[in-house]
């Protein structure tokens, strides 16, 4: 499931990459880029969108070690870091990690939880969201619908149905005197009164 979606942002990445780096090291990749598309000039449009704000703070140099030094640094530490967790948690328990849990115990709780993000967001959303749902569908669902529509219709039916049931019981002389009070009260509409 995740793996197309991680493609996906790797691809944009790297194409983006090269567009917001410094003017170095977009020189550096502007030149091999130049034999696929002719016209290409890579800038830092980042840099020269904040230009009125690092003007504050002097002049910015261009050089491109200090940008390299930068790259190493951060492979480095994200490197380290993936060594480190492997090394820690690749074997299971370790000793070093019950140590560093039990001694910074806060702390490792509070990661251990993901900083309580399940816990607030149930709080916070789902907890409302149920109760507010449950009202609804106990002030709409079972008392409206179900309560005064659906029971009313079955009222009126029952009403209409035993009025009917007075008129319809198989008695002939009922039904033809019901007939005919029935014609007589059209005929004194039709007649005019």
């Amino acid at each position: 499931v995740m793996l197309i979606p991680l493609m996906i942002l790797t691809i944009l990445f790297s194409i983006s990459g090269p567009l917001g780096m410094g003017t170095g090291i977009a020189h550096i990749i502007e030149g091999p880029a130049k034999i696929f598309i002719k016209n290409i000039h890579l800038t830092n449009n980042i840099e020269h969108l904040l230009e009125p704000s690092i003007a504050s703070f002097g002049a910015v140099s261009s050089d491109i070690s200090l940008e390299i030094m930068f790259i190493i640094i951060s492979v480095a530490v994200a490197f380290a870091g993936w060594f480190l967790g492997r090394y820690l948690y690749y074997e299971g328990d370790s000793p070093v990690v019950e140590t560093l849990s039990t001694r910074f115990y806060n702390a490792h709780r509070l990661l251990y939880n993901k900083y309580f993000v399940d816990e607030i967001y149930d709080l916070l959303i789902l907890k409302p969201y149920y109760y507010v749902s449950q009202a609804l569908f106990k002030l709409v669902d079972r008392f409206i619908i179900e309560g005064v529509l659906i029971g009313l219709s079955v009222r009126i039916t029952y009403v209409i149905g035993y009025l009917l049931r007075l008129v319809q019981n198989g008695q002939l002389y009922r039904i033809i005197g019901i007939g005919i009070i029935g014609l007589a009260i059209m005929l004194y509409f039709i007649m005019g009164r």
